[in-house]
């Protein structure tokens, strides 16, 4: 079967259309901060809700600001919000253990349209939190060391709000909702597209490499070490840069790929078959034999000696057969004959926007450009909203800040898979940078230095006096004293510490007064 017997797929990815973001900011703290430098009490912002015009509310705790007002606007008739509410897991490193965050997204609020055809009135609030990680303190402590948290959120909100007008991007309440729209940019992907399809999607999504945890040389425990610390620089960009990711026009699924445990060949070694298949891009799903040596610098999965089955994504490849596993044959693939440049185009613009940024922005457009490679694994789901007033809404109650929210909800059975979803891109992005440090490991190894560990992005070098020259994106880290691995992913040292489990948002918020003390306002 070749790729010229499925009939063309329909296009229905289309770029985005440019947006114009022309909203004044208003800032809240333990004051309210309008943009021409007016400062009212937190007691006046029902009333400012009502007067000024349709804003960009800047604060930390959205939900906690939205309980509030609601408390003091709900006998308007025409108050109204809508929310999201989002349920994720987090799972503990290592341990088979999960737990389910329950958050709610604020997405606007404001006054709904009226009789006489009164035009809505509504407000966008975003957070430093859900865009950058962290607070505006910690944000604009090194260019705004001596203003106060309310100004320096005003700040932000100046600098995010003139980089969605520099590149024409709606304003969104998460740094995933702002990255989805970089995926349907004109700048990357100026021709309408296929969207991957779901199946595929699902098949490749337990397939993902995650990131890539090793002990090499090291043990776990009281043992410790010196070493040199190496990492990849803007890995995920790095990588993504140069990949030859599979164009999702012509992705297709072959062979026996509905079967974990089928092992039959697809397509044999040494075959015409094989030959057509095995240049492609995309994952495969192969019978390979892997060589008995007991420091084996390979994916876990053919740590293994013998015959062993395993997904390996087209890039991986090369690095595979020059360690001296032979592929046998292809039992399923997910590829296309041809390549796409919309993500390579991304990764490249993300790098030159990382590097000339003016100061106070990296630390909040980094993590919120990462979030686009983020955005292509997202799973389906069950759209549900929150409002004030909904037509057949179902009264139920969403936590928000220290507090619930009541609401009525809309609730939507079937899942939905966002358009710009690609699993098989996201597969070959982590695949990618965990083969950049097998490989540096394997090169260190070669020339005798001891590998201690190989960390996601990086690799830990007993030792580390006498490295040779890294080549970008590798650099020197840290040089490590007292080292000691606690796991695979845990590490502590007098310099750095590696303590995963926990997001920074999370360990480090800055927590506004339980109430702000908003009167009553109709």
């Amino acid at each position: 079967m070749n790729s010229g017997e499925h009939p063309p797929a329909p296009r229905t990815v289309r770029p985005r259309k440019n947006f114009t973001l022309d909203k004044p900011i208003i800032a809240v703290d333990r004051e309210v901060l309008l943009e021409d430098g007016t400062v009212f009490p937190c007691a006046d912002l029902p009333r400012l809700v009502i007067t000024q015009p349709p804003s960009i509310i800047v604060v930390h705790h959205p939900g906690d600001l939205l309980r509030d007002l609601d408390a003091a606007l709900s006998s308007n008739p025409r108050w109204q919000f809508r929310v999201t509410p989002v349920r994720r897991m987090v799972w503990a490193p290592e341990k088979q253990k999960q737990a389910e965050v329950e958050e709610t997204v604020v997405n606007f609020f404001g006054l709904q349209r009226g009789h006489g055809h009164t035009a809505g009135h509504y407000h966008y609030p975003v957070s430093p939190l859900s865009v950058g990680g962290k607070t505006a303190n910690e944000l604009r402590r090194a260019i705004a060391e001596n203003t106060s948290t309310l100004h320096k959120l005003m700040a932000w909100g100046l600098d995010l709000r003139e980089f969605l007008q520099e590149h024409k991007l709606r304003l969104s309440p998460s740094s995933g909702g702002i990255a989805a729209q970089l995926l349907r940019d004109p700048k990357f992907y100026p021709e309408p597209r296929r969207k991957a399809p779901k199946l595929i999607n699902s098949a490749i999504r337990d397939k993902l490499p995650g990131n890539h945890y090793q002990l090499h040389k090291a043990r776990e425990g009281s043992f410790h070490y010196h070493a040199a610390y190496l990492d990849q620089t803007a890995a995920h960009h790095n990588c993504a840069k140069g990949l030859s990711f599979p164009c999702v026009n012509d992705l297709h699924a072959r062979g026996r790929f509905w079967d974990d445990a089928e092992d039959r060949s697809f397509a044999r070694e040494g075959t015409p078959k094989y030959e057509q298949f095995i240049k492609q891009y995309g994952l495969f799903y192969m019978a390979c034999e892997v060589p008995e040596h007991k420091q084996l610098l390979v994916p876990p999965e053919l740590q293994r000696p013998g015959y062993v089955r395993a997904y390996i994504y087209s890039n991986e490849l090369p690095y595979l057969r020059s360690v001296g596993i032979r592929f046998r044959h292809i039992i399923a693939c997910w590829t296309s004959p041809t390549a796409e440049t919309g993500l390579n185009k991304y990764a490249e613009w993300a790098l030159e926007q990382i590097k000339a940024a003016p100061p106070g922005r990296m630390a909040w457009l980094k993590p919120t450009l990462l979030a686009t490679y983020g955005v292509l694994a997202a799973r389906p789901k069950a759209m549900e909203f929150g409002y004030k007033h909904a037509k057949n809404g179902e009264p139920t109650r969403y936590p928000v800040g220290a507090g619930f929210l009541n609401v009525e909800a809309k609730k939507f059975e079937h899942e939905r898979e966002s358009p710009i979803v690609n699993v098989l891109h996201r597969g070959m992005i982590e695949a990618e940078t965990r083969l950049r440090s097998l490989e540096l490991a394997r090169d260190l190894g070669e020339q005798g230095h001891g590998i201690l560990a190989i960390y996601a992005d990086s690799v830990f070098v007993e030792g580390g006096e006498t490295l040779p020259f890294l080549e970008p994106p590798w650099r020197l880290q840290s040089h490590l004293t007292a080292l000691r691995f606690l796991s695979s992913t845990h590490f502590t040292s007098h310099e750095i510490e590696k303590m995963p489990g926990v997001p920074h948002a999370l360990r480090n918020r800055a927590r506004l007064p339980k109430r702000i003390g908003l009167t009553k306002a109709g």
